[in-house]
């Protein structure tokens, strides 16, 4: 069974949930489908580059606040010791926060640009299962 028969079927199934009928015959059915699939790969594509601009935009502040209470957590002050370690400690957590969510973003952009059949059978899959 070819790879287009396999993407024929799980779109009849996803149409089936839909109540949609699907005739395959016509011409124009196959590049809409393939315009559509592109459709995906390019909303994954913006949305994960979208993702890893924000993750830089929080790496950058809490790099700049963990520099800016680092201090403030060593020194003897008790006023600047209360605010200084909570705010290390927050700007810790976001530091490893953005650094996760870049690298599972970047993943997804090379598989957008490596396997974007991958990106459609996901994005199809996660509709069946519903």
């Amino acid at each position: 069974m070819e790879v287009s028969d396999q993407i024929i079927k799980v779109l009849d199934n996803l149409g089936q949930k839909f109540g949609i009928a699907v005739d395959w015959t016509q011409s124009n059915i196959m590049p809409y489908v393939q315009q559509l699939g592109q459709r995906i790969v390019n909303y994954e594509l913006w949305t994960s580059i979208v993702w890893i601009v924000l993750s830089l935009i929080l790496l950058i502040s809490c790099i700049y606040a963990f520099k800016k209470f680092l201090p403030k957590a060593m020194s003897h002050d008790s006023g600047e010791y209360e605010i200084g370690i909570p705010m290390s400690m927050f700007s810790i957590l976001g530091i490893i926060i953005s650094i996760i969510v870049i690298v599972f973003q970047v993943f997804d952009i090379v598989t957008c640009l490596t396997l974007p059949e991958k990106i459609w059978m996901q994005y199809i899959q996660a509709y069946i299962q519903k």
